[in-house]
């Protein structure tokens, strides 16, 4: 009996170790699954012009999946980096001019109202101010620099795979498909 609460402990280990490590692959895999259920149409299509190049037409149909979910985003970050020169200018003319205010709806915040509004007053008698109060905020904000790096190399690293395994399921499909179905 000790050699069997052995065998089961060391099974237990073993079946608890290949669950952490393939834990990480269990998201890329189902955001795969949904993107390419979504995107199985157009992928079909594509397969129905190309019918000799099942590997073309996998590498194609994951190159619009691509362009599909990176064309959006970097429209936004460019929206994103627009709007942010233009807040960078007027914040730039408003100092100039002695003329940096507050929002009413800024104001009217509890507690953080009342104590921007006395910052951004002593801004305006001082400008250079502005550029102490950012500098403190700036090295506040390193920890929180580098768990945006951090977490970006993540979702690099998911999209990455996810993208992985969309080929591969736009390659091989069909014939997962048939084994499902034969499984069940």
């Amino acid at each position: 009996t000790l050699h069997r609460v052995l065998q089961l402990s060391l099974l237990a280990g073993l079946l608890f170790l290949c669950i952490k490590t393939l834990s990480i692959f269990v998201v890329p895999i189902l955001w795969s699954v949904i993107l390419v259920y979504v995107t199985w149409p157009a992928h079909l299509w594509l397969r129905g012009k190309l019918p000799t190049l099942p590997h073309t037409t996998a590498f194609l149909s994951t190159l619009l999946l691509v362009a599909l979910i990176v064309a959006p985003v970097v429209f936004l970050m460019l929206i994103v980096q627009d709007q942010t020169m233009v807040l960078y200018q007027k914040v730039q003319v408003a100092l100039k001019a002695g003329d940096l205010y507050v929002p009413t709806w800024v104001k009217d915040l509890p507690v953080a109202g009342k104590q921007l509004e006395e910052i951004v007053k002593q801004i305006n008698v001082q400008p250079e101010l502005l550029t102490n109060y950012v500098n403190k905020w700036i090295h506040s904000q390193l920890s929180v620099g580098k768990q945006l790096i951090s977490v970006t190399f993540h979702i690099l690293a998911v999209s990455v795979l996810t993208i992985l395994t969309a080929f591969f399921i736009y390659k091989d499909g069909d014939k997962l498909l048939g084994q499902i179905k034969h499984s069940l």
